[in-house]
């Protein structure tokens, strides 16, 4: 299912491309940064062709990222984008996002990804807008209360070892905020508005976001 982009987006949604040579040699670095919409869909995994359905009539549009991390990460989770100056911040994720709640300049990682995730050094798209799931917190005390349908979402913190850990990092949780500085931070760090429910015992599984990420 193609891309609603006037541009080649070399590689579909739920793919991965390559970001080396046989040396070794970063390629194909003219795509990162690239924006394209595509159709919000779903694979229905007990046809053997691996059939896609629309999930939404709504799009997603998503951005062609360099995974930096140093390893393999996976689908659905938050990631970081680089701090490097200039226009590498907006090039590559360094990692899932650390155990700050409600992190600033995270993007989500292609949840159509298979299981093998995204290898270090290659690139693969990260979801800016639109209907898509993520991953709700591995302990229930991350989640801030059960989440409702509608509610705001921020980035979780996390007990995950932070940037590497699949098992804990890169969730999302409720807003939550005690004082001034948090209930700023807070606020600049919404990603997204709940479509599904879940409750703080529903750890490490799926909930479906409504994703509004103003990155790019």
């Amino acid at each position: 299912m193609s891309a609603f982009s006037t541009v080649n987006p070399k590689f579909e949604l739920g793919t991965t491309l390559k970001g080396t040579d046989g040396d070794g040699n970063l390629i194909n670095d003219e795509v990162l940064g690239l924006v394209v919409m595509f159709p919000s869909w779903t694979k229905v995994s007990s046809l053997a062709s691996g059939a896609r359905t629309r999930q939404i009539g709504s799009t997603l549009k998503c951005v062609a990222l360099r995974n930096t991390s140093g390893t393999t990460l996976y689908g659905k989770r938050l990631v970081q984008l680089a701090t490097t100056s200039g226009l590498g911040s907006v090039k590559s994720f360094t990692g899932y996002h650390g155990p700050t709640a409600a992190a600033l300049r995270v993007v989500l990682l292609d949840p159509f990804l298979p299981s093998g995730g995204v290898a270090n050094n290659d690139i693969a798209w990260c979801v800016l807008e639109g209907v898509a799931p993520g991953m709700t917190p591995a302990a229930s005390g991350d989640f801030n209360g059960d989440i409702s349908v509608g509610a705001p979402l921020v980035a979780a913190g996390t007990f995950g070892s932070g940037s590497t850990d699949h098992n804990g990092a890169g969730r999302v949780a409720n807003v939550t905020m005690s004082n001034i500085t948090e209930a700023y931070r807070m606020a600049a760090g919404i990603l997204g508005y709940a479509v599904s429910p879940r409750t703080s015992g529903e750890t490490s599984s799926e909930i479906l976001v409504q994703w509004k990420i103003p990155i790019f």
